[in-house]
């Protein structure tokens, strides 16, 4: 199963699912806070809503809270599965290799003709 266009393996997700797990999910919200604070807030806001309209609907306390657990996991799995991708993607690249075959990429040749002398009325010829 190895789509080119497949940035996230199988085994990049059970690795990163085993992480969370391992971890738990709030302390990986926490880790994720600490290099994306905005993200974490974001994820945490939304479940934290998501959980709210659950209990409003009615849902047992122990089914909201046992569904926000799984959601929270399951967005840091993912979150987890894209650094880990983007890293394996990268890792072997440097910025300063790239800029320099990006410097010597042929230059683009100007075209602008060069301004022609415009005569001064001075310069027009005896006046009659």
């Amino acid at each position: 199963m190895n789509n080119d266009a497949m940035l996230i393996e199988p085994q990049t997700i059970a690795g990163a699912r085993t992480s969370v797990a391992e971890q738990g999910p709030q302390a990986a919200l926490q880790a994720l806070a600490k290099s994306e604070p905005a993200l974490a807030m974001f994820v945490a806001e939304s479940l934290a809503t998501t959980a709210g309209r659950m209990a409003l609907s009615g849902a047992p306390t122990g089914v909201v809270q046992g569904v926000h657990e799984d959601v929270l996991a399951t967005v840091l799995t993912c979150v987890e599965s894209i650094k880990r991708a983007h890293f394996e993607l990268w890792k072997d690249t440097e910025m300063g290799v790239r800029l320099a075959a990006l410097a010597a990429a042929p230059k683009k040749v100007s075209t602008r003709r060069k301004r022609r002398a415009v005569a001064d009325d001075t310069d027009v010829g005896p006046q009659g």
